[in-house]
């Protein structure tokens, strides 16, 4: 499923259980409402309110940049809406970084930029995808 509209009915299911129950609603009031398992809607809530950095190492040598050149699920959708949010040029940059693992250096020789304008050019698609993340 698509996380973040998977967000978005979660928030609009918490809302409205929040009216009907007078009370703020518990991940297994959602679940249950939604029909859905609870491991679901706490990982999808989870992950849309706390997005970690892609040098993150959630095990040990193990960073979330590796983990997102590797995954083959649903969360695919998501990068790729993600990725078609960005302009050509940012998107290509980060395809270069992320996907194919070239450094900063090697991403400049091949799209005939800078290093430093590599890195601002980085910064701020990244930034573009973590604020359409959260939106």
């Amino acid at each position: 499923k698509d996380v973040v509209k998977l967000y978005c009915l979660i928030l609009k299911t918490s809302d409205f259980l929040t009216q009907d129950l007078k009370k703020e609603p518990s991940i297994k009031d959602i679940a249950k409402y939604l029909n859905m398992d609870e491991y679901t809607i706490s990982s999808t809530i989870d992950l849309m309110r706390n997005p970690l950095s892609m040098e993150y190492e959630y095990e040990e040598n193990n960073t979330l940049e590796n983990k997102f050149r590797t995954i083959e699920s649903d969360n695919s959708i998501v990068v790729n809406e993600l990725l078609n949010e960005l302009n050509t040029e940012e998107k290509e940059l980060i395809i270069h970084r992320y996907f194919e693992g070239y450094s900063q250096n090697e991403t400049a020789k091949i799209m005939n930029m800078s290093q430093a304008g590599v890195s601002r050019s980085e910064a701020r698609s990244l930034e573009k995808m973590k604020v359409r993340i959260r939106s």
